[in-house]
């Protein structure tokens, strides 16, 4: 309702200016004049398809220049030498027809009020209707001589615009396109849990099929201090069994089928131990093995480190945790191996801990100057949840 009333009363002023201006009218006065009803009518429907039509062409404009700039862009995606200075000239020609298409519609608007305006005082001398002016009139009317300097101006003008908007902008976009030639690397989470129990081995060759980079997996030891792979220190939700992993015997945890809650497809299915995930993963995925911390845990970090050593992967994986005492342990027992804290929220400073990255969930910590402060400190951030590693 009030959207209607401002548009009536944009149509019953619309000469408000001109009644002052041309007339010499008081504004008050101006203001105080009215149109009768069939008039405003007229007016109404003449400016809906007048505005409609402004509003097609802009749409047409910004159809067509995305197009181009898509096809640019794809031609020179590949050439990071050309692609900053490409970007930033499509920025500049961008900003500057938008300016030009404004010039042209303010023009146009205003000489199409105009000629309403004077048709409105004929109707009021002779009683006869307005007759909406043609685009060949209005283009016509609202178009200056155009002279060879003119457009010489016009270039000039236009070369200057685009140089300086390049040069102020070329070295804030090439930071930004530095990093498209910058890895990014996929991390399973889980295995590809999506397609097959999570942690379990089916999870890992799925994980190889979909060529992935990094598999995440959650380490923690049964009562018998066999490291398993696992993430939740209780098998309800997974195998059907009220029972702790501290509770149970590395052979009592072999009986528990963790594949059907999934998928009929996967029954029998069973916790692998770290041994296992290594030797179908070794040299074609690299790991992520997180150290899960549960309280009941003996020798965890010992003999996760011993199994990484003994199997020889060192430089094929990465042991985030959320407990960074067990990360001082991993540290203590091998410098080489590289270690992460997985971080939810940012309380402290977190610069002065002793690891290569961080793992963060996006949503909760992720910040400009969270990622700034990390990568000044020579820390790669680790994005949790779907785990694409940005340097």
């Amino acid at each position: 309702m009030g959207g209607f009333f401002l548009f009536y009363r944009f149509i019953t002023w619309t000469f408000v200016d001109y009644h002052v201006v041309i007339e010499g009218k008081k504004v008050l006065q101006a203001f105080s004049y009215k149109l009768n009803k069939k008039l405003i009518k007229q007016l109404a429907v003449t400016f809906i398809v007048w505005y409609l039509l402004i509003v097609l062409c802009f749409g047409v404009l910004i159809i067509v220049f995305g197009a181009l700039c898509w096809l640019i862009l794809y031609a020179v995606i590949d050439n990071s030498l050309l692609l900053a200075p490409v970007f930033s000239l499509l920025v500049v020609l961008f900003t500057l027809l938008l300016f030009l298409f404004s010039l042209a519609i303010n023009s146009l608007d205003s000489n199409f009020l105009t000629e309403l305006y004077y048709q409105n005082r004929e109707r009021e001398r002779t009683g006869s209707d307005i007759i909406v002016p043609q685009p060949k009139e209005v283009l016509y009317r609202s178009t200056p001589e155009v002279t060879n300097k003119h457009i010489l101006a016009v270039l000039i003008i236009c070369l200057v615009g685009v140089s300086i908007g390049t040069i102020l902008l070329l070295p804030a976009v090439q930071k930004d396109i530095d990093s498209i030639d910058k890895p990014v690397y996929v991390t399973a989470h889980r295995g590809s849990s999506g397609r097959a129990p999570q942690n379990t081995i089916s999870a890992f060759v799925a994980a190889i099929e979909d060529e992935a980079d990094y598999i995440e997996l959650d380490v923690q030891e049964t009562k018998n201090g066999v490291v398993v792979v696992i993430h939740d220190s209780n098998l309800l939700h997974l195998g059907g069994v009220d029972k702790n992993i501290w509770e149970l015997n590395y052979s009592e945890l072999q009986e528990i089928d963790v594949g059907s809650s999934f998928s009929p497809e996967f029954e029998g299915e069973r916790v692998p131990t770290l041994e296992e995930a290594i030797d179908v993963t070794k040299g074609k995925v690299k790991l992520n093995i997180e150290i899960k911390i549960n309280g009941h845990e003996k020798n965890l970090v010992e003999n996760t480190v011993r199994i990484v050593e003994e199997k020889g992967i060192e430089d094929e994986c990465v042991i985030p945790s959320l407990d960074y005492n067990e990360l001082k342990g991993v540290r203590a027992l091998n410098p080489d191996l590289r270690i992460g804290m997985i971080i939810g929220y940012v309380i402290g400073d977190y610069s002065k801990l002793d690891v290569e990255f961080y793992g963060v969930e996006p949503n909760l910590v992720l910040t400009k100057k969270f990622m700034r402060d990390a990568h000044d400190d020579n820390k790669e951030v680790h994005i949790c949840r779907s785990w694409f590693r940005n340097y």
